[in-house]
């Protein structure tokens, strides 16, 4: 599968401690403005070892206090929606960029946008958003008619390899530069991890999947939550009284992934041979 190469955008970052800096976002005055924040219990994965530093996949649940702008603005998708109080979020997001902060209770206002127009900063996914609603859209079970179904989550199990494997999944294909996608450190991409083990060659695997074509269901009410300062989220957004997406599966809403505990992160580039 041929993808869009994404230009190295960040050489360096850091994550503050939680709880620190509430911040509320300066967004475009066209855009649907999303006031929130995001917050953890305190369940985290194992530690995982990627170019971006040691960072740890969480739970953040999405409060959203205000949705404004104008409707004429809503990402394709959403145009069933008569009035912004018929978008229903997703209770968990999903870190997009292993670089940008985060901190648990930071107030933050977003552009909702489409998960095509994501990350920023930097050139947008464009034709790799669908790789994530492939992702998305096979990785979870039967509701979608996924094939790998993800397990010890729904459940309320944190820690587990897949969940570890799906960020990595995410992470890598929001990241990657180069035409296929693979966390092996030898390939030489831009993003890459080496630990835990099982969580690479699990996520390895998924992604082959999307690298041989081999997925067709998609998940498609994922959207994009926007910063251009704090971190970005994909999150899953229907429609209330017509015009809903294709849902996702009930363990979604139970699923989560994001940052906590990195500071003073730098991400390298590998060059290229």
């Amino acid at each position: 599968m041929k993808k869009k190469a994404l230009a190295k955008f960040i050489s360096g970052a850091v994550l503050l401690p939680l709880g620190l800096l509430a911040f509320s976002g300066v967004a475009s005055a066209s855009a649907i403005q999303v006031e929130g924040s995001v917050f953890w219990d305190g369940k985290t994965t194992n530690t995982l070892s990627t170019s971006a530093g040691s960072v740890q996949a969480g739970e953040p649940k999405l409060v959203v206090d205000t949705v404004s702008g104008d409707l004429a603005n809503l990402p394709t998708g959403l145009s069933g929606a008569t009035d912004l109080t018929d978008l229903e979020f997703s209770s968990y997001v999903w870190c997009i960029d292993p670089l940008q902060p985060a901190g648990s209770g930071w107030d933050i206002t977003w552009d909702l946008v489409a998960l095509e127009d994501a990350p920023d900063p930097g050139d947008p996914m464009g034709v790799r958003a669908d790789d994530l609603r492939l992702l998305f859209g096979n990785v979870y079970s039967t509701v979608l008619g996924g094939t790998v179904p993800i397990t010890g989550v729904a459940d309320g199990e944190v820690g587990s390899i897949e969940f570890d494997a799906f960020q990595l999944a995410i992470w890598e294909i929001s990241q990657e530069t180069l035409g296929t996608y693979s966390l092996d450190e030898s390939d030489g991409g831009y993003f890459w991890a080496t630990a835990p083990s099982d969580a690479v060659e699990l996520a390895n695997d998924w992604l082959d999947n999307l690298n041989n074509d081999v997925w067709t269901v998609k998940a498609t009410n994922l959207f994009a939550l926007e910063s251009s300062t704090k971190q970005d989220y994909i999150v899953a957004i229907n429609v209330q009284g017509g015009g809903t997406p294709v849902p996702l599966p009930a363990a979604v809403w139970l699923f989560g992934s994001a940052l906590l505990g990195m500071v003073g992160v730098g991400y390298r580039r590998r060059k290229q041979s």
